[in-house]
This record gives C-alpha cells, structure tokens and sequence, in this order.
C-alpha cells in the first residue's frame, strides 16, 4: 500500500512513525494469526463463499432458542433529557452501554447508562470551543484504555472514562467526502473515509480511500491510501459517487473487514495493524441480482449477520407485496447461509422468538456473543399485546408511548 505523508511535520509525529513500523514488523506474525482465527472461525477454507442466491431463493424461518440461551429487555430510563430513539448507535462497554447519533438535535456526544438501564451520565457537548464538537460522524470505546473516540467533521475528540476532554487531533489535509467512519482497534483510533482536494476534484473522480491511524493519545500516526480507483467501484448513473464511502471497514473487538460500498461481491478480512489483505468472504449471488446491504455487515467468532436485497431487474416475477430484503445469517461452523423470511403474524422478518414466544429478533448491533436491538416504547407495548410472553407483557405494563426505548439483549450460546 501506498502510504502520504504525515498531515503534520512534528517530530513527534515522525518518531510516532518510526515505532508504528518498528512494532508492526514485531507484531505482524501475533496480528495475523489473531484475525485468521476470528476471521475463519471454524471453517477451514481460506476463501468462504456465502451463497447469497441460494439463500435467497429458499428463504425460511430460523429459531432463536438454536443459537441463543436467553433473551432480556432492559427499559431505558428517561432522565435530564435523555430522550432516546431506536435509530440511535449501540456501544457496550464492560459495565455500561452508550447510545450516540448523528442528529443534530442531540447536543452530547453520547448517553451512557449502566446494564440495568439506569440512566449514568451525558458526555460531551456541541460547540466551537476546544473539547466540542460541531458535527459527529461517529463513535467508538476503546477498550484497551477505557477512553471514547468522537469523529467530527475534520477532527477527531478523545473523552476520558470519566467523561472529561483528553485530546483533539486534526485529521484531514484534503476535503472528507462522504461520512467518515471511526473505530477502536487494537488500542488505536482508526478512521476510513474517501478524501478529494476539492469537489471539483471529486466531481472529475480525482479521489482516493484513505485509512487513518491515531494512536491512544491522540497522536497522528499514518494515513495509508488504500485505492486511487474509487470511482470505478462507487460510480452511480455513470457519474463518480461522492454521496457514499466508498470503501467501507467493519470491525469488532481487534479483528477489521474491508469492502466496497456499493453492489461488493467480496469481503475482506485485514491485519488490523497493516490492514493488508490475506482472506476473503465471498458473497456469491451479487452478479445474479443479489446484494448485500450497505453497512448492514456484522460479525462475531461464530456468525456473519447482514441484510440482502433482490433486484427488482434479475426477478422480474416479484410483486409490489413481495418480500425483497431478507435478513442472512451464515453459520461458521456449519458453513451455511440461511436468509430468514416475513413473519406474517408480526409483518417483521427476524429470527423466531420460541425461547419466550416474543416477536421476531434480529440484531443491529453485537458484540462478543451478545445481539442487541432497540424498540421503541410504543412498538414495544403493540407487540407486547401479540406476543404470550409474561416478561415481555410486564415490561411493557410500566412503559407509555413518551417512555426510552426498550433495549432487547440476546446471549448467544
């Protein structure tokens, strides 16, 4: 990979280099052998294929109670104007979850409440001032410090653990375009994003996908130019695709996927330290009117978890009524793809709730062998009324249509 040159000339910066590339030689063997294993699972092929066609054309139901051992819905207390909604990011820490959004009608830069759902604090605040941000594209807990990582337009904020202002570092020499993503991984802030000199460069496909590495103290690390081909991958109606992100990064815990945005056939698992490329998910199907989701990818050591689409072009049998998006669950360790059809009782696609006859599941966030779903109160009291479930039908007795959303936990087994 080609690598730019530091946005900054400080010496420290440069010495900060110099150990970057000392300890990724030292590290590099440990890295891999690290991610190979999250990234294969129990699957011995090196390049997986998850047959996307097939799944899709025998969509079916899935139980919960196969790959989950319990279920809990946890009511969000409504707090000093914590109004939350079910759109909103989920972050688990070790004691706590955080719920952050982009909207900016939100003035912190997250709410954290403990695990029973009590309401702990707001941290961060929208401003000019040093400290505060204007715009948030993105958050993420770094682990390995205990410390929160806030992207802003062309900066990126690190908090404390106790919520106090720690760092600000400038990260973009050339105009972001697109929404800049960030993430922890192993223990350094890393952010993926397409840069341009100006629109008029972008407009004339002059781009490129950068990755940027800061490490736990907010020092500019590298910028690494992962494609100068953006355009031929993210173009839409024959015009260069600046809307998007065009090469978009997963990760979880210390293990980092990479993929195109738009109609992507391949994932990629990469060294979370040089993020060069050594396997592969194939998703096969993309060339056959099947498609993965745009930022719908999750991953965890045992399963894959994303949305695909059917297009409309490649199944021209398919009705205003017809199912067209279908949750994917592949299996690692039986090497399976399973898409999950409607369920028409609750008009919602999900896996089966048999473990407390709930509505269907499906996640939007994970992490570790947890799922994670927002509900807003008043969905939550509609599908209480459906479901059998005395759990849910309590929970639901003590919400009204103002309340927090309910936060659903499922433990994998």
């Amino acid at each position: 990979m080609k690598k730019l040159h530091n946005y900054s000339n400080s010496r420290r910066v440069l010495s900060g280099v110099a150990r970057f590339v000392k300890t990724s030689r030292l590290f590099a063997v440990m890295a891999v052998s690290t991610v190979l294993f999250a990234c294969s699972g129990n699957v011995a092929d090196k390049n997986i294929s998850i047959d996307m066609l097939a799944a899709v054309n025998a969509p079916g139901s899935v139980n919960l109670s196969e790959y989950a051992s319990s279920i809990e819905y946890i009511p969000l207390e409504l707090k000093d104007s914590s109004y939350l909604f079910a759109g909103m990011g989920i972050i688990e820490t070790e004691n706590s979850y955080l719920f952050y959004t982009g909207n900016k009608s939100v003035n912190v830069a997250f709410y954290e409440y403990d695990k029973s759902g009590k309401y702990v604090r707001s941290v961060g605040n929208r401003g000019r001032a040093k400290g505060e941000f204007v715009s948030k594209n993105g958050l993420c807990y770094n682990s390995k410090t205990k410390d929160y990582g806030l992207l802003d337009n062309n900066k990126l904020l690190i908090y404390a653990h106790d919520g106090s202002f720690r760092s600000e570092t400038q990260l973009f020499k050339f105009k972001a375009m697109g929404f800049p993503r960030i993430y922890a991984i192993d223990g350094n802030y890393i952010i993926n994003v397409i840069t341009a000199k100006d629109i008029k460069s972008a407009m004339s496909g002059d781009m490129q996908d950068m990755i940027i590495k800061v490490d736990k103290d907010g020092n500019l690390v590298e910028n690494m130019v992962m494609s100068n081909t953006i355009t031929e991958a993210s173009t839409f109606l024959g015009a260069p695709s600046i809307s998007g992100n065009g090469l978009m990064l997963y990760s979880n815990g210390d293990f980092a996927r990479l993929y195109r945005e738009r109609t992507t056939d391949t994932i990629k698992c990469v060294n979370p330290q040089t993020f060069e490329s050594f396997d592969h998910y194939l998703l096969e199907g993309s060339d056959k009117g099947v498609f993965m989701v745009p930022s719908s990818y999750m991953e965890n050591n045992g399963y894959i978890f994303m949305d695909i689409m059917k297009n409309a072009k490649f199944f021209p049998n398919l009705d205003k009524n017809a199912q067209r998006k279908y949750p994917l669950l592949y299996d690692k360790k039986q090497n399976k793809a399973m898409a999950i059809a409607t369920d028409q009782e609750y008009a919602m696609a999900g896996m089966t709730n048999d473990i407390d006859s709930g509505a269907p599941f499906w996640p939007t966030y994970i992490s570790g062998n947890k799922m994670f779903r927002l509900v807003e109160a008043e969905e939550f009291i509609e599908l209480a009324a459906k479901s059998s479930s005395d759990k849910i039908k309590s929970v639901a007795a003590g919400l009204n249509i103002e309340s927090n959303p309910v936060l659903v936990v499922v433990t994998l087994k």
